[in-house]
């Protein structure tokens, strides 16, 4: 066999592999290919927030969200067109004096309103951070502990300037922190909380929450 039949086979074999991993992004569903968009570092002042099913007056557990099922959201202006592949969010699984969190976080995708809040009836769908992706140890300065979500299965396709919301929810009664940012913050977009026990719209919060996107162009 010749040197030119076999580079040809070799070539066509690469290419095949390369197929099979899903295109130039490799087996990681093309994450290696993303670059950081926006982000919100938590490099000011941050205050104590969490969400969950607990009361904000004593910090007993509701497990059904019958009067506290606590939310928030942020949401951001995109600067790099492409897929939206991964948002970082800095939870900690801190519960005080409760057994710690154990069910996932819900990260769920919005279109924003002209008030940056999440318009509600455009979801671009949502995913699921397990528990053992978040934090134990409280890192807010270090994006590389932060819980990661990848919504490259929701296929969001982004331009310079949209502007997308994002709601992080979970149904356990333990709570994970969440901290706003009051200095600091982030000129791109606003952040937000609700509790959807009384309320199905989030009301502006003090400051921004920590975050950091990224997009394959």
């Amino acid at each position: 066999m010749s040197t030119r039949t076999c580079t040809v086979i070799a070539a066509i074999v690469s290419a095949v592999l390369l197929a099979a991993c899903g295109g130039s992004g490799g087996g990681d569903g093309g994450l290696s290919t993303a670059v950081l968009d926006q982000q919100n570092l938590l490099d000011g002042s941050i205050g104590g927030q969490s969400i969950g099913r607990f009361s904000n007056i004593d910090g007993s557990p509701d497990p059904t969200g019958a009067s506290f099922d606590f939310q928030n959201c942020q949401s951001f202006t995109v600067g790099v067109p492409g897929l939206l592949r991964e948002i970082r969010v800095p939870l900690f699984n801190f519960a005080g004096g409760m057994s710690n969190a154990t069910q996932p976080v819900t990260l769920e995708v919005f279109r924003a309103l002209p008030s940056g809040l999440p318009d509600l009836n455009q979801s671009l769908g949502s995913v699921s951070i397990p528990n053992s992706a978040i934090a134990t140890s409280f890192a807010p300065g270090d994006p590389s502990l932060w819980a990661a979500a990848d919504v490259t299965s929701l296929q969001i396709t982004v331009q310079i300037g949209d502007q997308l919301a994002f709601v992080v929810r979970t149904v356990d009664s333990a709570s994970y922190l969440y901290n706003p940012e009051s200095t600091m913050t982030y000129a791109g977009g606003v952040g937000g909380r609700r509790n959807a026990a009384v309320t199905s719209t989030f009301g502006l919060n003090s400051g921004d929450y920590g975050f950091q996107t990224f997009v394959s162009p």
